[in-house]
């Protein structure tokens, strides 16, 4: 160790080591040591100087940091549920795949050997298919399956009907109320009741002005459409 001071050869791999994508390829970069096998260290320096006659030829390959990939591995080898944007990291990380075997592909005609790297690139583009056309912007699409697009079909009818019936109430008695709109309080759709009507409007209580003024009820007429 006192060598690689000497040369400087540790700082030489945390040179190295901040070019890293991952944390695991940072913990690799910084454990390398050099060879003291001449075939190996040969084989080594011709590998870097195919490497940069394919960047001089082809441009820098198309990579990408993997942080997040390792996270999902993590929590996938766990059956952890994904939430969407962690999908959406799989479906990048396989985008970017697929890119760097194109590129390697392209990188064959400099006849180097290490363009031939990219045959050991597995595409699963069925599957960066499936998670493109499922999530979308960051969301699991309507249409990802039957029952989601029902479900989500039922929610939105539900909804519309609450609003339509608290909407109707607002203007049938707008004498009860400090407000004349639907207010969201603690996930709960109420209507503002001015407190002395606050009996006029059977319901539950969610809310209440510091003042006092004004109570956030939900009437009884919609909380069998809010539960469901």
């Amino acid at each position: 160790m006192n060598t690689f001071k000497t040369l400087e050869f540790d700082t030489i791999l945390l040179m190295l080591s901040d070019n890293a994508l991952s944390e695991t390829v940072r913990t690799r970069c910084q454990d390398l040591r050099p060879s003291l096998d001449e075939r190996e260290a040969r084989r080594w320096l011709n590998e870097t100087t195919q490497a940069r006659q394919i960047i001089e030829t082809s441009g820098l390959p198309p990579l990408q940091p993997v942080e997040n990939i390792m996270k999902v591995l993590t929590l996938i080898e766990a059956d952890a549920m994904l939430l969407p944007e962690q999908i959406e990291h799989v479906s990048s990380f396989l985008t970017a795949c697929r890119r760097l075997k194109q590129y390697l592909k392209k990188a064959e005609t400099t006849g180097t050997d290490i363009a031939t790297f990219g045959g050991s690139i597995d595409l699963l583009e069925d599957l960066e298919e499936e998670i493109s056309r499922r999530i979308v912007n960051g969301a699991v699409d309507d249409r990802a399956s039957p029952a989601l697009s029902n479900i989500r079909r039922k929610m939105s009818w539900t909804s519309d009907e609450i609003r339509r019936k608290l909407d109707a109430l607002l203007r049938r008695n707008k004498s009860w109320f400090s407000e004349s709109f639907v207010s969201q309080r603690n996930g709960h759709c109420t209507l503002p009741v001015r407190r002395e009507f606050k009996n006029n409007v059977p319901g539950m209580l969610v809310d209440m002005y510091q003042t006092g003024g004004t109570c956030f009820i939900e009437p009884d007429a919609v909380r069998k459409l809010s539960g469901e």
